[in-house]
């Protein structure tokens, strides 16, 4: 895939998550904690009670108590209003580095875990997470050289979801991620093995998009598509980047 059609991909997932947050219907406000239709209290002032038993009377309890039991008191209650909202995920996919100069390994499967946390109920809010790639290629060309390469990443970022109240959300997001890359070559001459070696790091930016739908009340799935850009490596003496195209599933929970 083409970094051109990526930056389309995100765009165009971008657009549904802006267009799903402005359709998106707020939550209404709760009825008014004065009913017009229930008691009216200034009668309370006005109403006798029976002293005479030493007790209200049924009358009076069921007087006294209506105003705590109308709708309107109910209503001012809103669930988790002022809470954090989030979810933690798992991830599993597979990404594509630059063939030029990864090849063969430039095809890599990938394992990551993310976190992310909203104030409230606010839309944006910060995304953190690592992952891991690799990929081997035994006997190449039959040359009897096994190649290995590996790409740890750890990255954070802004992060805004669409429809945070809904069961299915959208989601972009971007910031900074660290790489830390490592390859091997390992080949036997004449009984002897020989085993060479080298690593690098490097910063750069990422750019990912994707959607979470509910499983359950407490449960997502959920797919996500990232791309890393700007990385600049040396391995062995040769220049190049660790920038890829990812695309994955991800499992998780809600809270």
């Amino acid at each position: 895939m083409k970094a051109t059609s990526l930056i389309g991909l995100l765009l165009a997932v971008l657009l549904l998550a802006i267009v799903t947050a402005g359709c998106a219907t707020s939550v209404p406000a709760g009825p008014s904690s004065w009913d017009p239709s229930g008691p009216d209290r200034s009668a309370l002032a006005l109403r006798p009670v029976d002293r005479s038993a030493g007790r209200a009377t049924a009358g009076d309890a069921a007087f006294l108590s209506a105003p705590l039991a109308s709708p309107g008191h109910a209503g001012n209650v809103r669930q988790g209003e002022g809470g954090a909202g989030g979810s933690f995920s798992v991830l599993l996919g597979a990404r594509h580095l630059d063939e030029d100069y990864w090849d063969p390994l430039e095809n890599q499967g990938v394992l990551g875990i993310e976190a992310e946390f909203r104030p409230g109920r606010s839309p944006l809010g910060i995304e953190f997470g690592g992952s891991v790639s690799a990929n081997s290629e035994d006997d190449y060309l039959n040359s009897g050289i096994d190649l290995a390469a590996a790409i740890a990443e750890f990255y954070v970022g802004p992060r805004l979801t669409a429809n945070t109240e809904g069961s299915v959300r959208p989601y972009v997001g971007g910031g900074v991620t660290l790489l830390t890359v490592a390859a091997e070559g390992r080949t036997t001459l004449g009984g002897v093995v020989i085993d060479v070696d080298d690593d690098d790091a490097s910063a750069a930016a990422y750019l990912h998009a994707g959607l979470q739908a509910d499983l359950t009340r407490g449960l997502h799935l959920g797919f996500d598509v990232r791309g890393v850009f700007g990385s600049d490596i040396t391995l062995f003496g040769a220049s190049g980047d660790a920038d890829y195209i990812q695309l994955a599933l991800s499992v998780g929970a809600n809270w």
